[in-house]
C-alpha cells in the first residue's frame, strides 16, 4: 500500500500558492484556494523545523524533515542566491526561490502514507483485503452501491453502507470509472461499454530533461546509515530544488508564479546504454540538474485497452505537443538557467564543477550548446517525472466535493481530481486531497446524522402528542 509513495524520491513539495488559487478560480470554489487547502496540509504534517506555525503543522501523522545528508544542496542554494534567487521555504508562500528539499522520513527511513496513517489504526477500525482487484463499480439508477472484485481469483462483491470512495490513482481511477460506464461517450461506445455518465478527461504530466555535471567526491560509509540512520543513505540523492519563472511567464504578468522547476539529483554512474558516451565520468560521483516544465501546456489522454479490468490501459502523455511549442521553449530556457547556475557562480566554481562535453546520440550533427542542439536534446531525452494528474478533474468529472458528477454516493480522492497540475512534485498535494476529502466525508455524514435525528425527534414528539390526545378523549 501507499502506491508509488513507496518508491519515489520522497520530495515533499506542496505546490505554489498560485496553483491552488488557480484551482479555486477554475472550479469557482474558494475552498480549493491556498487559504482553503493550507489547513489540510498542516493537519497531516509533523514538521521538524520549529517556529513556523503559520505555514506548518506539528501534530500530524506524517513526519516531515530535511535529510541529514544534503550533498551539493548548499552550493545549489548559494549559487542560486548569487543569481538573485532567494533561499525560501518552498512549502510556504513565495514568488521564486531555492531550498533544501523536505522529506517524509524518520531516522533515515522512508515514511510512506501506509506507515504513517494506516498502520497505527489497521487493527482497530479498518479492514484491508489484500490480493484483491476491483473490476467495476456497481450502480443502481446512477447510485453507486458497491464494487465487484476478484480476490485470489475468486469473484466477490462488496456493498457500501454509505459511499464508494475511489483512490486508485491517476491511471487506475479513470480506468475503473470507464470500466463502470463513466467516461468519454465515444470511447465507451467503441468498446460496447454500458454508458452511465459521459464525462471528459485529460492527462497532464510534467516532462523533464536534465543537464549532467560531474565532480569526484569520496563516498560516505554505508555503515553510518545502518547504525545511526544518518549519512548519504538517508537521502534519495535529490536534495535541493528551485522554482523560477521563465520570460514567457513574466511576459504574461505571471512572474511570481514559477513555470520552471529545477532539481539537483546526485548519483554515481554505472553501466547502461549511455556508458560509452560518459567514459570520462565512470567511477566518479555525478549530479544531474533535472529541468521540469512546471506548468505544461501539452495534454495527453488515457483510454481503456479493452473491456476487461485486467487489460492494460492505453496512455499517451503527448509531451511537447502544444501547438505553440511553449513547453519546448520553457524547457530550453530552463536548461540555459541551469547551466548559468552551475558554470557561472562562485559556489560551484570553487568545486570545479563542469558540464559534460559529450554530444548525445541523435544530436551529433548539430553545433554543441546552440538552441537547435538543446531543442534536439530536449525532444530526444525528455522523460516523465511520474506526476500524472487530471484524469478525473474537478469541474469535468467530479465536483468540488469530489463527487462524480451525475452519480450519487461516489467520490474520488486522489491526484486524478487536480484540474491543473501543481508546479512541484505531486505527493504532498495527493496527501492533502485525501486529508481534505476525509474531512468532507466526516462533515457530510455528521450533517446527515443530525438531520435524521431531528426527523426522528419530530416523529417521536408527534407520536407523543397523539398519545396524549387519545388519553384525554
Amino acid at each position: 500500500m501507499s502506491g508509488t509513495g513507496n518508491i519515489n524520491l520522497m520530495i515533499h513539495l506542496r505546490g505554489h500558492k498560485h496553483d491552488f488559487d488557480n484551482w479555486a478560480n477554475l472550479t469557482g470554489d474558494p475552498e480549493w484556494s491556498w487559504e482553503g487547502v493550507l489547513p489540510y496540509f498542516k493537519s497531516y504534517e509533523d514538521y521538524q523545523d520549529l517556529g513556523d506555525e503559520v505555514n506548518h503543522g506539528y501534530k500530524g501523522e506524517l513526519r516531515i524533515e530535511r535529510p541529514d545528508y544534503i550533498g551539493l544542496a548548499p552550493e545549489f542554494v548559494r549559487g542560486a542566491e548569487e543569481l538573485g534567487y532567494p533561499n525560501v521555504d518552498l512549502n510556504a508562500p513565495y514568488s521564486e526561490g531555492f531550498d533544501v528539499i523536505q522529506y517524509p522520513i524518520k531516522r533515515g527511513v522512508r515514511q510512506a502514507t501506509y506507515k504513517a496513517f494506516i498502520e497505527p489504526v489497521r487493527y482497530q477500525t479498518l479492514t484491508i483485503l489484500k490480493y484483491s482487484h476491483v473490476n467495476k463499480i456497481l450502480f443502481k439508477d446512477n447510485v453507486a452501491v458497491g464494487v465487484s472484485f476478484d480476490r485470489h481469483g475468486v469473484p466477490k462483491t462488496a456493498y457500501a453502507s454509505k459511499e464508494v470512495i475511489i483512490s486508485a490513482g491517476t491511471v487506475g481511477t479513470p480506468k475503473l470509472l470507464m470500466l463502470s460506464g463513466v467516461g468519454p461517450r465515444e470511447h465507451l461506445e467503441e468498446l460496447n461499454t454500458s454508458l452511465h455518465i459521459a464525462v471528459y478527461s485529460a492527462l497532464l504530466d510534467a516532462g523533464a530533461t536534465s543537464t549532467f555535471l560531474d565532480r569526484d567526491i569520496t563516498p560516505s560509509s554505508f555503515v553510518k546509515w545502518f547504525t545511526t540512520g544518518r549519512g548519504q543513505l538517508s537521502s534519495t540523492g535529490c536534495e535541493a530544488s528551485g522554482l523560477i519563472s521563465s520570460e514567457f511567464a513574466k511576459a504574461r504578468g505571471e512572474g511570481s508564479w514559477p513555470d520552471i522547476h529545477l532539481f539537483l539529483y546526485s548519483f554515481t554512474f554505472k553501466r547502461d546504454e549511455l556508458t560509452k558516451y560518459y567514459q570520462n565520468n565512470i567511477g566518479t560521483d555525478a549530479s544531474h540538474v533535472i529541468v521540469s516544465g512546471a506548468r505544461p501546456y501539452s495534454r495527453g489522454y488515457i483510454k481503456l485497452g479493452g473491456s476487461s479490468a485486467y487489460d492494460k490501459p492505453i496512455i499517451d502523455p503527448r509531451y511537447l505537443s502544444d501547438p505553440g511549442d511553449l513547453d519546448l521553449k520553457v524547457l530550453l530556457e530552463g536548461v540555459k538557467k541551469s547551466l548559468l547556475l552551475m558554470e557561472n557562480t562562485t559556489a560551484f566554481g570553487e568545486l570545479g564543477v563542469r558540464f559534460t562535453d559529450v554530444k548525445l546520440p541523435g544530436c551529433e550533427h548539430l553545433e554543441f550548446r546552440t538552441d537547435p542542439y538543446w531543442e534536439c536534446f530536449i525532444r530526444r531525452y525528455s522523460i516523465t517525472l511520474h506526476h500524472p494528474v487530471g484524469t478525473a478533474a474537478m469541474g469535468s468529472v467530479v465536483d468540488t466535493d469530489l463527487r462524480v458528477i451525475g452519480t450519487k454516493n461516489l467520490r474520488v480522492m486522489d491526484s486524478s481530481i487536480q484540474p491543473v497540475i501543481v508546479t512541484t512534485n505531486t505527493q504532498a498535494s495527493a496527501i492533502m486531497i485525501g486529508e481534505k476529502g476525509s474531512h468532507m466525508l466526516i462533515k457530510y455524514w455528521k450533517k446527515i446524522q443530525l438531520e435524521e435525528q431531528k426527523i426522528y425527534q419530530k416523529a417521536v414528539l408527534k407520536k407523543s402528542k397523539w398519545n396524549k390526545l387519545e388519553l384525554v378523549t
